[in-house]
């Protein structure tokens, strides 16, 4: 009976197939994690291995596909999925803008002692945060559009968390004298 966790009926052969798949997950998945969080030194020296290995002459040992060939495929799909991830980070720019300004309303409704103006503030506080919200939901319909490499890379957005961080930007702004609250 065949193994149906094997690609032949050479187990060896599987083995190697199954080596130079994990090389290109592992690669992947670092080139990813140093776009995100480039200053990962463990990602950095993960896809340098990688690279080392897919170029190394014992490759030709594992498959008749040459490393080049196989790096330069692997290049060519992380250059595409830069341009996604790219559109992602000015969503998620655009979504903590959007959250500075609730937390900046919150604020100064707070400090507000005009019930008016607090009203007016807290239906604008409102409005922001339902904007917030709705970029949230696109970010996580983004994310899911990723491949799963990439998607375990990426903290998927709260709103708690969010207006959390933009809360906190905004005080550390204000504290730098770049933000007036």
């Amino acid at each position: 009976m065949k193994d149906e966790n094997r690609y032949s009926d050479n187990p060896v052969q599987d083995l190697l197939h199954a080596v130079v798949v994990q090389a290109a997950d592992d690669y992947r998945e670092a080139k990813v994690k140093m776009m995100i969080k480039p200053e990962s030194s463990s990602a950095r020296k993960t896809a340098k291995e990688c690279r080392e290995f897919f170029l190394s002459p014992e490759f030709s040992a594992y498959t008749t596909v040459e490393g080049a060939f196989i790096l330069e495929k692997l290049d060519q799909e992380l250059d595409a999925f830069k341009a996604k991830y790219k559109e992602y980070l000015d969503l998620e720019s655009k979504m903590l803008q959007e959250a500075k300004e609730a937390a900046r309303l919150f604020m100064q409704k707070d400090a507000c002692e005009c019930e008016e103006e607090a009203q007016i503030l807290k239906y604008l506080l409102y409005s922001k945060k339902e904007n917030v919200h709705d970029l949230i939901f696109t970010l996580r319909d983004q994310q899911m559009e990723m491949p799963p490499y990439a998607r375990k890379q990426l903290q998927v957005p709260t709103l708690e968390n969010v207006m959390l961080k933009a809360r906190t930007g905004l005080m550390e702004d204000n504290r730098n004298g770049k933000e007036s609250l």
